[in-house]
């Protein structure tokens, strides 16, 4: 931190508005985070820290505001514009780490110099990291206090300090515009502003907009500490485009479109027919302000109406007068609405609603000859707002960035949102005459199946092999190959068995259509996972189809046993469960009951959880009457799996057995640790996840590209960076199901079940969901055992874990009908 002997000021002035918010702020809660913004500059080129920190210097001489301590006086803060400050530009040279470290370590700087508190007392108010990386390559980290900077500032500093360094460096006067200017002058005219007519209007405009309005915030998944989290998905390359043209064409300004997409997706995650939304305007709306650096930015709640029975172009219109009437009144402070509203109190830190919603640039690539400067994803200090919703687009392109409170929302609610954001903008540029009832959380899957067809044999392809393609098959080899990590020559055996697993099997799958054109269903995938399998699906170009039910499920077929005899029908994650209908005895027919796609998912959401598995027990039922049933059911999967038993028993056809992996009872004393407890077991689960995955690695059992992908810091660096590929339409949709599943039975009471069950826990689990059998307690038999998997959550039933599960399962139906069990 940046702190010095106090000088005498050389002017004092009054605060603006936005800086007294975020001086208040900072008073509230010394230190918070969010009250810092975080840069990064990629450089690529001849620039040396020296000549960077001298750029800088300059630029704190010409702008006052970077000259400007805080401080209060009669309960009110001032800005004292001092005449010079002291700024040392540090600097770390990690070109002598490994390249693999480069990323961990410049996330660690980034971190410790955005959670480093500022002295408001003590400019400037910003502090610089010069990192080297390599041979002509280096990263500028910044961190800035919101009292002096905002958004667009960043933009204004990236062109001053290359134009400095740039004049530096080749003996030339710097091509930047005078400063008619300084923030001083904006604060004192913003409080000339004040006592104005022109203010009473916008004032009175807001009070009427948002007159009764409710505090808007979607249903918290749990309660537990502030924790900040990020979620980046990437939209389509030609995103962009697309924007500007459908924007042209509809007669709206890309922001609109966002602000429509956010908004529909809202609502349907909330039902409120009233969307608010905050969002950050720059407050430049004099030519002379935007050169200058400063906290500019105002910050307006949009009232945006959806309509029953819309479609999206009259909810985009609706958007469009939103926003239109909004920037009108934009020069009203939030501080203003809140006085003459006095909304209510609400537990929320943020007035009339906990959702932010924005669509910034990046800072644009700037050559100066000798270097380069390029804006980077930056590390995010902390959120103001417990979802806060951006579209971004820079020189990488565009992206959905949702920062959100994960002390309030889980990952998987929040990818859900992020999906159907996604979702909601495709349908706006592609087809905006669509019902906004038809959003769907995620895209359609391609090749769902659309006819029904009894469960069968596989075919005998023997005979088949000389028949694929030779150069599918090579084709295909290659494919596996790097995916898989292997030569072309050892791809021949089976997917799995060879290290594939669900995402690369989606991924492959979907590299297969892209090159041949070709769709081959998963359930047709699983029966022969395979070379020559797979190439044969391409050849005939044909899929195995599967039983569908009353529009909202579908079950594929994957393992046919004896005529008549025991069904055991997985739920959901259908490559979770495919190897294990090897580990079965061989009379058992193994089935697995999933969410066809994104349209079924979202007529599934207009049921609660009786209908949802009423329609599942008529599926099941309808293909297998009379057969003696097994459902099994991981995690969320395993509460679908017990909700359906219970419509099956209700409808006359009960399963003999429900088995159920880490799945925690609901709403019920024991099912969750103690509050004061739920933030320690998260880090500590965190810790134990690591430390498992990396005995896996140090003993050979997981490569490193696999470890990553299983630690998640490390895989959404992978996936920023775009050395991991994006999730597939399929791995979405799984989310997708997965997060509405669990927030439907979150509000379900399940009835006693009378029959056997079983229940399984992974070493994720702590050693209490065994004592306390994962909270069933009056629900499940008191003597329904719980058996120990080895292997993480995610994967145990991938390893060795399927293996003893099936054995466990196989013993109970062997008693059951009176056989000597298997050993």
């Amino acid at each position: 931190m940046n702190k010095q002997s106090p000088q005498p000021a050389a002017d004092v002035f009054p605060a603006s508005p936005a800086q007294a918010r975020f001086w208040f702020l900072e008073q509230v809660r010394p230190g918070r985070p969010d009250n810092t913004i975080a840069l990064r500059w990629d450089i690529a080129g001849d620039l040396p820290t020296d000549v960077l920190e001298d750029a800088l210097r300059r630029v704190i001489g010409r702008h006052e505001i970077l000259r400007t301590r805080l401080v209060e006086r009669a309960g009110l803060p001032v800005q004292e514009v001092l005449d010079a400050v002291d700024f040392k530009l540090g600097l770390v040279d990690i070109r002598a780490l490994p390249i693999d470290d480069h990323a961990a370590r410049v996330d660690h700087i980034a971190e410790e110099m955005a959670a480093e508190p500022f002295d408001l007392a003590a400019p400037p108010l910003l502090r610089a990291t010069h990192v080297r990386t390599g041979p002509g390559r280096a990263i500028l980290l910044l961190a800035v206090h919101h009292c002096v900077f905002d958004g667009y500032s960043a933009g204004v500093l990236a062109r001053e300090v290359g134009a400095f360094a740039a004049a530096i460096l080749t003996g030339r006067t710097p091509d930047l515009p005078h400063l008619r200017l300084q923030y001083p002058d904006y604060a004192l005219w913003q409080e000339a502003c004040a006592e104005s007519s022109a203010r009473a209007e916008e004032t009175a405009f807001w009070a009427r907009a948002l007159s009764g309005a409710a505090h808007f915030a979607p249903r918290a998944d749990r309660s537990e500490p502030h924790a900040p989290e990020r979620l980046v998905l990437p939209l389509a390359e030609n995103a962009e485009t697309r924007l500007s043209d459908a924007a042209a064409r509809l007669g709206v300004s890309p922001f609109m479109l966002g602000a429509a997409a956010a908004s529909a997706a809202l609502g349907m995650d909330t039902e409120r027919r009233d969307v608010l939304v905050a969002t950050p305007v720059s407050g430049r709306d004099e030519v002379d302000l935007e050169p200058l650096l400063g906290v500019f930015v105002n910050t307006l709640v949009l009232p945006v109406p959806l309509e029953a029975g819309a479609t999206f172009r009259q909810h985009l219109e609706g958007t469009r007068e939103a926003v239109t009437q909004a920037l009108a009144h934009q020069a009203c402070p939030l501080e203003d609405v809140m006085r003459a509203l006095r909304p209510p109190r609400t537990d929320a830190a943020t007035p009339f609603t906990s959702v932010a919603f924005g669509m910034p640039r990046g800072v644009d690539a700037q050559d100066h000859g000798p270097f380069r400067i390029e804006g980077a994803p930056a590390h995010a200090p902390g959120i103001l707002y417990d979802l806060n919703l951006q579209f971004m687009g820079d020189a990488a392109g565009w992206r959905l960035v949702i920062d959100y409170d994960s002390g309030r929302y889980s990952p998987e609610r929040v990818a859900a949102l992020g999906e159907r954001m996604l979702a909601a903008l495709d349908t706006l540029l592609d087809a905006p005459d669509t019902p906004l009832a038809d959003l769907a959380p995620s895209p359609p899957v391609d090749g769902r199946p659309d006819a029904a067809a009894a469960v069968q044999t596989a075919p005998d392809h023997a005979g088949e092999c000389a028949a694929a393609a030779p150069e599918a098959r090579t084709a295909i080899a290659r494919l596996w190959a790097g995916l898989l990590d292997l030569p072309p020559e050892e791809c021949a055996g089976d997917f799995f068995a060879l290290g594939g697993h669900s995402i690369l099997a989606l991924r492959m799958l979907a590299r297969v259509e892209a090159e041949f054109g070709a769709r081959v269903e998963v359930s047709a995938f699983l029966a022969e996972p395979t070379l020559d399998g797979l190439a044969r699906r391409i050849a005939s170009a044909t899929g195995r189809e599967g039983t569908s039910g009353q529009g909202t499920w579908q079950i594929l077929p994957l393992r046919e046993g004896a005529p008549g005899g025991p069904v055991v029908v997985t739920v959901n994650q259908t490559f979770l469960w495919h190897g294990i209908s090897r580990a079965f005895a061989p009379d058992r027919t193994i089935v697995n009951l999933t969410v066809p796609d994104a349209a079924a998912l979202e007529r599934q959401r207009r049921m609660d959880g009786e209908a949802l598995a009423a329609d599942a027990a008529r599926t099941i039922a309808a293909a297998f009457p009379g057969r003696p049933l097994v459902l099994v059911g991981h995690c969320a999967d395993g509460l679908t799996a017990l909700a359906t038993a219970d419509a099956l028993a209700a409808s006359g056809q009960p399963p003999v057995l429900v088995a159920m992996t880490d799945a925690w009872a609901p709403g019920r004393p024991g099912a969750a640790p103690p509050a004061p407890l739920r933030a320690a077991r998260r880090a500590g689960t965190g810790l134990r996840r690591w430390a498992h995955y990396g005995r896996l690695a140090a003993t050979g059992r997981l490569g490193a590209r696999d470890l990553a992908r299983r630690l998640g810091p490390v895989r959404r660096l992978l996936l920023a960076t775009g050395a991991e590929p994006p999730p597939t339409e399929a791995e979405r949709l799984a989310w997708a199901v997965n997060d509405h599943h669990q927030a439907l039975w979150e509000r379900h009471d399940f009835a006693p079940w009378p029959g056997e069950a079983l229940l399984f826990a992974t070493e994720s689990q702590p050693a209490a969901a065994e004592r306390r059998a994962f909270g069933w307690g009056g629900v499940l038999p008191e003597d329904t055992p719980v058996h120990r998997l080895d292997g993480w959550h995610e994967d145990a039933l991938l390893g060795g874990g399927f293996a003893r599960m099936a054995r466990i399962v196989d013993l109970r139906l062997d008693r059951r009908d009176g056989g000597p069990g298997r050993e």
